[in-house]
């Protein structure tokens, strides 16, 4: 959770499908979304890291308290205070009709506000169970600079592109990490829970999926090998060919988690582009470190 935020798995499945079959277009707009919302949570990150300052920082904290689950997408912790940001990567010109957010064509559309009530909720819950004196203060970011909010509540803690810089300056003036900081901190990554997290994955089979060796830039599958490296025919990016075979084998395992991994099997995933020699030993041991 701490550090560099790490790429959502089901955006990973979603990504390596993408390349290798056609997309249904429920699917298509699944991935679409997810891909969207992280490129937003990143750009969110791009803001906090500017400020160099002493913050705990988290991400993509899951919590399960008395059978409500939530899941934020950032949190800072200084000054005894616990800061929650959800991010929506919204374009285009939205309204808030009294407790409804609307389109521009008048349809509603989900409430961050509620979406970030129940989060604030389940927190102040979790921390008067475990007894923390910590204040909580949460907000929704809407990143997007194509994004327009009209009839915004002024008391509902709402921040834009345009004003995040500013906030996060002021924020970050005179924080520092306390003692109870780096003890609620820990309590957090100690309570973070991935079991309950849910995401609709689409169905595949192995047979359906178009095999070869992908571009990691492009997604291209035309490329020429040589003895050390791998130069997409497309992009002409290159690559290693040893990190190719990782790749590819790491691809496989994400998607096919149960499946036996051999020898065979990544050279049939790959399509017979890269021999059987070259990818024999990585896949071997990749094999006993799965």
């Amino acid at each position: 959770m701490d550090g560099k935020r790490k790429t959502p798995q089901v955006l990973i499945i979603y990504e390596a499908l993408a390349k290798r079959k056609v997309l249904s277009s429920i699917d298509q707009k699944r991935y679409q979304r997810l891909k969207c919302g992280y490129d937003g949570e990143l750009l969110f990150d791009t803001f906090v890291q500017a400020q160099h300052t002493s913050f705990y920082v988290l991400h993509d904290l899951q919590l399960m308290f008395n059978d409500r689950f939530c899941q934020i997408d950032s949190v800072l912790l200084a000054n005894n205070t616990m800061y929650i940001f959800e991010v929506k990567n919204y374009a285009g010109e939205y309204y808030f009709d009294h407790d409804a957010l609307c389109m521009g064509d008048q349809v509603e559309i989900e409430n961050p506000i509620n979406q970030r009530n129940g989060t604030e909720s389940l927190v102040r819950s979790f921390l008067q169970f475990h007894g923390y004196d910590i204040v909580v203060k949460a907000y929704i970011i809407f990143i997007n600079p194509q994004c327009t909010v009209f009839h915004t509540p002024v008391d509902k803690q709402l921040l834009f592109y345009s004003n995040l810089k500013r906030f996060l300056l002021k924020l970050a003036t005179n924080s520092h990490i306390t003692q109870l900081d780096t003890q609620f901190s820990e309590l957090l990554q100690a309570s973070h829970n991935i079991t309950h997290s849910y995401q609709q994955i689409p169905n595949y089979q192995c047979q359906e999926l178009q095999k070869g060796v992908t571009c990691q830039h492009c997604g291209s599958f035309s490329f020429k090998i040589t003895y050390s490296q791998v130069q997409c025919q497309e992009c002409q990016q290159t690559e290693v060919v040893q990190c190719t075979i990782l790749r590819h084998i790491e691809e496989f395992c994400f998607l096919f988690p149960f499946e036996k991994l051999t020898t065979k099997t990544i050279y049939e995933w790959c399509d017979g582009r890269i021999a059987v020699k070259r990818s024999s030993r990585i896949t071997q041991v990749f094999s006993q470190e799965k």
